[in-house]
């Protein structure tokens, strides 16, 4: 509608319309970018490991080492794990959009889970064995933030924790990118932590003047 009423007078009162909406109604846009503050520490996961129960260990273990998403976790069907030579799992994920992709995890994390939850169908299981829901595992990674960080967590944190340590370890972003399920423009949108050093502005006017 407004492609076709263009320089129209229609068009000029659906602007202004639109305008008034707006002041009344503001939509909060999400924050894109994610602050290094709110990340999780790795003496922050030693600790869930050290203090938390079984169950919470093996899902914030699985987050912080793949970076899942709680819909990629709960969504794991043992069937789609297969050993690889090197002391690694291979999991098949369908993820967000149903984008297919496949992650690693290391063999002594995965056993650890599975001796965990023991699921008949799914990596992770309900006490009464049925899959979980992405909700429960949000209600799961809350409990840990309060419990034994003293602070409010989501499992998608332990996503942006992941990624930004990969980038900031050097990996190349498109693989990074891939192994996360998203594009490398979100990557570098969305985890690229500007880190500027003021002084560098001096000295590059001081080059200028030497």
């Amino acid at each position: 509608m407004k492609k076709a009423t263009i320089g129209t007078e229609l068009g000029l009162y659906i602007d202004a319309f639109r305008k008034e909406l707006n002041q009344v109604f503001p939509i909060k846009v999400p924050r894109t970018r994610v602050s290094e503050a709110d990340l999780v520490t790795l003496s922050e996961i030693q600790r869930i490991s050290k203090f938390g129960t079984a169950r919470q260990k093996a899902i914030s273990l699985f987050l912080y080492t793949t970076g899942a998403r709680a819909g990629d976790l709960v969504s794991i069907k043992l069937k789609d794990c297969r050993p690889l030579d090197n002391n690694l799992m291979e999991i098949k994920l369908l993820g967000k959009n149903e984008k297919k992709r496949n992650i690693v995890i290391p063999i002594s994390l995965f056993q650890q889970i599975r001796q965990t939850f023991c699921g008949y169908i799914y990596l992770f299981e309900t006490v009464n064995k049925i899959q979980y829901k992405p909700h429960a595992i949000w209600k799961i990674v809350s409990i840990i933030g309060k419990k034994y960080l003293g602070r409010d967590i989501y499992p998608h944190l332990f996503r942006h924790t992941f990624i930004t340590d990969m980038i900031r370890s050097g990996n190349d972003i498109g693989a990074v990118a891939e192994f996360a399920g998203n594009t490398a423009e979100v990557i570098a949108r969305t985890y690229l932590h500007s880190s500027l050093d003021r002084s560098a502005i001096t000295r590059r006017f001081d080059k200028i003047c030497a």
